[in-house]
């Protein structure tokens, strides 16, 4: 294959053939003189390089690389400024030449920044330096037994290395084109990103899940349509929520007062039924004995004594299955003391008093035994606690130190777990509320190993990254068949 050049002197720079495949890539071999046209230096050196199946790095003294393999360009900035071309001679094989990290691209014959330019075996391609922009000027492919340059940068015939020079500046004219950041469609899709004036991208123009979290000033200033994935927190009352389609859902709700199932009980109320509700002596209810049915002051035997002081006596003594026992002579019952006793009951008041062979209980009369309790109707305190303001709910919290590499979590006993893992470690949720009932529980994990948490968990977005120390929330109100997740922070110090 032969590559003929004339210089500006009209020189021949150098006739290539397929014998110089022999040559090394190291090896430079000089084929002419450096000399320059009308005080302008030579756009092709005076030098030769030859590359097989191996790597060169361009140098400025070069002129002309044969062979096949890789060429990388140096930096632009290592270049002196004068206009330099450069023939690339792909022989036994393809030659790929690769710019410098530090340089953005080459532009390609079509005007287009390419990453790299391959010369196809038999090919000969012509590239310029100038004014810190590489650029492919042109490209001949050769026959099987190789051809010379068809042209150079669309020129033909004898070129010499003036017809080369661009005192036009069109290289210029394609480093200028480039343009600044406002003509790139600065902003706009398919553009170039703005920076602010901290040189920062506007987090309008970064993707949702760079910041996950959306501060405003109250419900009322959150978007009219939320974004999936999003966490809103209201400045005004700290509350957050999540866009579940449609509407704004509260992650946690907050407690609030009242005198139903889902709402917590006044303090002062409940300190008030708890202290009575310890009083075991005395009677705390001032109740009386007509109001549990009772004899006051054995009023009822007085009446029935002779049945004298009742109103209706034969009333009264059908009621106290007497029959006419009351106006019957003595002769009528087998014995006289029969008769006698029928008619005048013996007072027996005492035999039911307490201690007495036939005392009555409380239960007998329908009332509340003496060791009673209200703790069915107050809130569940630990032994020795008190109920007072519910701002501040206690909760029995389970510390587990080291936990192994499985761990259960029994909601029916603590509201508050404290895990340390030792190793990777699967968690269970055990004995959650029945269905429609709520537990809420708090999980702190520790230790630098992986947690497998229950597949049931329904996160607030995707499923949160564990850093320890970690704090979780979660809220089931379906018995435990899914719960509601929540990472509130990670990493703390």
């Amino acid at each position: 294959m032969g590559v003929q050049v004339i210089g500006s002197g009209g020189q021949t720079v150098n006739a290539v053939g397929q014998s110089t495949m022999a040559v090394h890539a190291s090896v430079v071999r000089a084929v002419g003189a450096l000399t320059a046209a009308a005080g302008a230096t030579p756009l092709i050196r005076a030098a030769e390089r030859s590359v097989y199946a191996d790597t060169i790095t361009l140098a400025a003294t070069d002129g002309v690389i044969v062979g096949n393999g890789t060429v990388d360009l140096p930096t632009i900035a290592s270049q002196d400024e004068d206009p330099q071309a450069f023939l690339i001679s792909a022989v036994g094989g393809a030659i790929t030449v690769v710019p410098h990290e530090d340089d953005e691209a080459i532009f390609g014959l079509d005007n287009q920044l390419v990453s790299e330019v391959t010369v196809e075996a038999n090919t000969v391609l012509t590239l310029l330096r100038y004014v810190g922009v590489w650029r492919v000027i042109d490209s001949s492919a050769g026959g099987s037994g190789g051809s010379a340059v068809a042209s150079v940068d669309g020129r033909t015939g004898a070129v010499t290395l003036d017809d080369l020079y661009d005192p036009a500046g069109a290289a210029q004219a394609v480093a200028d084109g480039l343009g600044t950041a406002a003509a790139l469609d600065a902003g706009s899709a398919d553009g170039v990103a703005e920076l602010d004036s901290g040189g920062k991208v506007p987090s309008s123009q970064l993707p949702s899940y760079v910041d996950d979290v959306v501060e405003v000033a109250n419900f009322a200033a959150l978007p009219g349509t939320g974004e999936t994935g999003l966490i809103y927190v209201t400045l005004d009352t700290n509350l957050t929520y999540r866009w579940s389609g449609s509407a704004y859902v509260e992650i946690s709700a907050s407690l609030s007062l009242g005198e139903t199932s889902s709402t917590a009980y006044r303090g002062d109320r409940g300190k008030t039924a708890y202290d009575h509700s310890q009083v075991t002596t005395g009677n705390p209810h001032g109740t009386t004995a007509s109001d549990v049915g009772a004899d006051p002051a054995g009023t009822a035997a007085g009446l029935v004594d002779d049945l004298s002081g009742v109103s209706n006596q034969a009333t009264a003594r059908t009621n106290l299955g007497l029959g006419s026992a009351a106006v019957e002579a003595a002769s009528a019952f087998a014995t006289a003391a029969q008769g006698v006793d029928a008619r005048t009951p013996t007072a027996h008041k005492t035999s039911h008093a307490t201690g007495g062979t036939d005392a009555l209980t409380a239960s007998d009369i329908g009332a509340a035994a003496a060791s009673h309790t209200h703790a069915a109707y107050l809130p569940l305190v630990a032994a020795g606690a008190s109920v007072e303001d519910i701002g501040a709910i206690e909760s029995n919290v389970n510390t587990v130190a080291a936990t192994g590499a499985t761990e259960t979590l029994d909601l029916s006993t603590y509201g508050v777990f404290d895990c340390t893992m030792d190793q990777a470690c699967e968690f269970t949720f055990s004995n959650p509320a029945p269905s429609g009932k709520a537990t809420i529980f708090t999980l702190i994990l520790r230790g630098a190993f992986t947690p497998t948490l229950p597949a049931s968990i329904d996160w607030a977005g995707t499923a949160p990254t564990y850093t320890t120390p970690s704090q979780y929330v979660f809220t089931t109100v379906d018995g435990g068949t899914t719960y509601l997740g929540q990472q509130v922070g990670a990493a703390f110090a």
